[in-house]
Order: C-alpha cells, then structure tokens, then sequence
C-alpha cells in the first residue's frame, strides 16, 4: 500500500506485509486523515473496534491486558510529535515510560482519617490496597511511586496537605466519631468536592466506634457554631472555607453509600472489603 496525504507534516511511505495500520482506533478516539492506496493485489486482516472491545471486555485475563498495553500506547501516542495512522508504535517495557512514572506524584488513592481514632485502622487500609494495587501489573496505579497517600506517613508539610488531596484521583474517608470535628479532615473533605475528586466513605466498623450519620439538628448545629471549637473553626476559616461551603460539602459526601471496614475481622473478610472499596474509586 502507498499512503498519500496533503496535511503538513503527516507520514508518508509504503505499508509493506506484516505492518499494522490504523490502531489507534482500538484505543483512543481517532479520526483517520490521507487517503491509502493499493499499488498491487493485496489482502488486509481487518478488526472492528466495536467487536475488539466486546471481546476485550468479555475476559478478566484479556482486559487487564488490553488496559496494560492501552495505558502506554496512549502514553506513547501523545508524545509523538505527527502522530499518525502508520505509527510503528514499540510501548511494550519502554524504559521512557516506566522513568517518567517513577517521577509522577500523582495519588490514586487518598486517606482522610482522624488519627487519634482510625490510625491503625487508616495503616491497615494503606497496606491492603498497596498489595492489591502492586499484584495486579495491569492496574492503571501499579507503576505509581505512591498510588495511596496516607498523611501520617507521606506529609512533611502540612501546607502541602490540599495539594496531595488534588493531585488524588479518589478519596477514602474514614468515618469514625469524631472526624467531622477534625479541622484538616474538613479541610480535606472540602478540598476534595472543589476539585472533583471521587470520594469515597468507608464506615469503621470496630467495636466502641459507632458513627452517626449527621442529620438536619447536626447541620444546625454547624450553622450555629456548636459543632466546632473555636479553634477549628478558625483553622477552616483561614483555609477560605465558610460555614455554607463546609455544609454542602458534608451534605456531598452522604450522598453517597458508606462501604465497610472491618479491621478486626479476618484477612480474607478484610481483602473483600478493601476490593469493593478499589472498585467503586476511578
């Protein structure tokens, strides 16, 4: 096949047996530009993207593969300066992409949790998903330097605390007593709906650790000032957060339905648990 084509700087040659053509529309939204050829007799192997994905999806084997290979075809794809539909592309093991995911500071998973209350609890979660994140090579997180971000291990700086919760694509909160009367947990929180940050609310389920879901009287409370000490009240303040922002931003996270943690029970209750909480974060 010859490939000819009027746009600037496109690719232009001859597509000899054994080449592929055309794939990034397996991956990626892609709109074919030029025109191709035949110079003599020629037989192509064509695939339907609409059925490849079918079938990709249909194999738990098959799609952590495909979303392996998907991941660093698209690193790969964007970082061509004439991107084009006769790409030779090698992203399989490129040293390129595993040294620039080593530099990525980027979280898949932050923790909010009040220490004094879920610190075990919160080094607990840390690990489990660590391990299910780093056994599974296909996962979208698995090269990252710290896909969990749990703040009594990882801050230094407590400045940087908002920018941890923004680079996170997912935020699990811990829900014990006492965390909506913790000011960097708010703080946390309120960070996380201004940034659209997919949160996620774990219930500790531990015994002696009841939480209680707030209702109307609590947000009456809020808007009084009788939740809060003076203190924290503060602290929130002096991050620009007011008290009609706090509220809704609380109001958001129980939109949505709290999930068990039950530290104390076995491993293998304890690995479901944190599987369902993996698979409800983007």
């Amino acid at each position: 096949f010859g490939s000819t084509t009027s746009l600037p700087g496109a690719t232009r040659g001859v597509i000899c047996s054994g080449r592929c053509l055309c794939e990034a529309v397996l991956w990626t939204h892609w709109d074919h530009s030029g025109s191709l050829i035949a110079l003599v007799d020629s037989v192509t192997l064509n695939i339907d993207p609409p059925s490849f994905a079918r079938v990709l999806l249909s194999d738990e084997q098959s799609r952590n593969l495909g979303r392996w290979y998907a991941q660093r075809f698209i690193w790969y794809l964007n970082r061509r300066s004439n991107p084009s539909d006769i790409m030779d592309m090698e992203v399989i093991d490129s040293e390129d992409y595993a040294l620039e995911r080593a530099e990525d500071d980027s979280h898949l998973v932050f923790i909010s949790h009040f220490k004094l209350e879920a610190g075990t609890e919160a080094t607990l979660m840390d690990h489990d998903l660590h391990q299910l994140i780093r056994e599974d090579p296909a996962h979208t997180s698995h090269d990252l330097p710290v896909p969990v971000f749990l703040d009594s291990e990882n801050l230094t700086d407590l400045k940087t605390l908002k920018n941890h919760v923004r680079k996170s694509a997912n935020m699990v909160v811990l829900l014990t007593p006492g965390i909506l009367s913790r000011p960097w947990c708010l703080v946390e929180i309120v960070t996380a709906v201004r940034s659209a940050v997919n949160i996620v609310p774990v219930l500790v389920e531990r015994p002696g650790a009841t939480f209680v879901f707030p209702d109307e009287d609590y947000y009456a409370r809020l808007r009084s000032g009788r939740v809060l000490s003076h203190e924290a009240m503060d602290a929130v303040a002096k991050q620009g957060i007011g008290t009609d922002e706090l509220e809704s931003a609380i109001r958001q996270l129980f939109l949505l339905i709290a999930l068990p943690f039950s530290p104390h029970k076995t491993a293998t209750v304890r690995k479901a648990e944190v599987l369902d909480i993996l698979k409800r974060c983007r």
